[in-house]
């Protein structure tokens, strides 16, 4: 080969190299900044919905036989809007801690698959997922954090950052 073509090869592969890395850098940048987005929107979404849970009616549901009655239903039917008007948004339940550190228990759900419906109690084994755990042992009253924490038991709602689950 001629030492022209050499250098012209050369000169591709480094043209090639350097467009793969760049775009592979704003890839890169462009999902990070997404995922943060999404991440908000979701944030704002709980904080909006939790608004519209009451804590002192949320208090008075205790057993699956409460799903029956009026508390849960004034609950269950908010946030069941809520989840109309928000097409995208396909689950919506409350928890609150147990005695149990790695354990919440579910109080209202209404998520759009019955089967997969957790009734009032049904626990929540944490364990494997300390970013749900942290979320309810660092809440704070601040709104501007996207949390809101009342007596230990109570309300909690507070988005923690989410990844994409290894298969």
């Amino acid at each position: 080969m001629r030492f022209g073509t050499k250098l012209a090869i050369l000169f591709w592969i480094c043209t090639v190299s350097i467009t793969v890395i760049t775009v592979a850098f704003f890839y890169r940048e462009s999902v990070s900044v997404i995922r943060k987005e999404a991440e908000s929107r979701l944030a704002d979404a709980a904080l909006s919905a939790s608004h519209l849970v009451e804590p002192g009616i949320h208090a008075k549901i205790l057993t699956p036989a409460d799903e029956k009655g009026p508390h849960y239903r004034i609950i269950q039917n908010r946030l069941k809007r809520f989840r109309e008007d928000n097409p995208k948004i396909r689950h919506i339940y409350t928890l609150v801690p147990t005695s149990e550190p790695n354990e919440l228990k579910f109080i209202v759900d209404v998520g759009i698959d019955p089967p997969i419906l957790a009734h009032v109690g049904c626990p929540w084994n944490i364990s494997s997922r300390p970013e749900i755990r942290n979320a309810f042992k660092h809440a704070t009253a601040d709104p501007s954090s996207g949390t809101t924490n009342g007596a230990p038991g109570s309300l909690v709602t507070r988005q923690s950052k989410t990844r994409k689950a290894k298969r």
